[in-house]
């Protein structure tokens, strides 16, 4: 293993009361063996992964400790270190802290990271305090922030955590995973066999395509899908769709404690089957509504009939309508 350490130091002494910053740069290259797993254990910064089509991995750590104490910073500075470890399946690498005094609230420290790392390794990346970004791996790839975003970008196959992210995820074209706690989750241009299980946030879809789930629990969802199956069940918050090709073969919008929007392209042939409770329904379509106690039962016929679509809404209204196309903005409800 080849390692290169650059060394910065930028001081700022003044009056009683000002913060001295110490940065550092530390820079390390090596070659991995195919199919090594490569895993990045980090803490405090950000980490950004590239997959190339090199063997090696290169990559550029920038240390940053601040604080009022001079001697403790450049001490700190010092210490902090990114640990390659090197194992039978696995290579590790880990962001080192040291042990620092617990009375000094105004000591802290970051590392954000930069790899450039062979495409076709499998690949691990976590994070607890910072970002992650993924861009560009071939193989499996597994993301998990627990204060930070998530962005995956141009990848086959992902699994993505998250407890207090946001999650973004394009170009993608394999399979996905993802599991959210707290956050806003965004697939864009995402095909293949796709999950999603996000709890307090949105769920945003654009051109995905595949057999595609979602459930969500406490935001809304809009789902924009050129082809395949898809299937949203959302807990408490709306949900919107728009159906403007036939290639979309199966759709189940389901909202427990929300409404229900269906937006459908002219010509689109398509069988809708709905139930409301508790709602109302407004059709700017051919459908037949019929009313059940407090059930009202939506069925309709529209072309060929070639797209199967199930609505359901325990809580709330259920629209469908006409559109031209998928930036047609939702129709407002009373």
């Amino acid at each position: 293993m080849t390692v290169a350490l650059a060394l910065a130091l930028v001081c700022r002494i003044g009056a009683e009361g000002q913060l001295m910053t110490v940065e550092r740069v530390i820079r390390a290259s090596f070659v991995l063996p195919p199919g090594t797993v490569l895993a990045f254990d980090h803490r405090y910064g950000s980490i950004s992964v590239t997959g190339t089509i090199s063997d090696s991995v290169v990559m550029e750590s920038r240390v940053k400790v601040s604080g009022r104490s001079a001697e403790r910073v450049r001490w700190l500075g010092e210490h902090i270190d990114v640990v390659v470890r090197f194992g039978p399946e696995t290579l590790r690498v880990v962001t080192s802290y040291p042990d620092v005094p617990a009375d000094d609230s105004t000591l802290c420290s970051e590392v954000d990271v930069k790899a450039r790392v062979p495409a076709q390794s499998p690949l691990v990346v976590s994070n607890v305090f910072g970002d992650v970004q993924i861009q560009g791996a071939r193989n499996h790839c597994r993301a998990f922030a627990r204060y930070g975003h998530i962005d995956v970008f141009g990848c086959a196959v992902a699994e993505v955590i998250g407890r207090y992210s946001d999650v973004t995820v394009q170009d993608l074209r394999g399979s996905l995973a993802v599991d959210n706690d707290f956050g806003d989750v965004s697939l864009c241009d995402v095909s293949g066999r796709v999950r999603v299980a996000n709890r307090y946030g949105r769920v945003n879809l654009e051109r995905t395509r595949g057999h595609v789930g979602i459930s969500n629990s406490f935001g809304d969802v809009e789902c924009r899908q050129d082809s395949g199956v898809l299937a949203v069940d959302n807990r408490a918050g709306d949900v919107r769709a728009w159906l403007m090709d036939e290639q979309l073969a199966e759709l189940s919008l389901v909202a427990r404690m929300g409404g229900v929007e269906l937006n459908v392209r002219p010509g689109i042939g398509s069988r809708i089957r709905g139930l409301a409770r508790r709602g109302m329904v407004s059709a700017g379509l051919p459908l037949q509504v019929v009313e059940d106690g407090e059930w009202r039962r939506i069925a309709g016929l529209l072309g060929a009939g070639v797209s199967d679509v199930v609505l359901l809404t325990c809580n709330g209204d259920v629209v469908v309508r006409e559109v031209t196309s998928a930036d047609s903005s939702p129709a407002k409800r009373e």
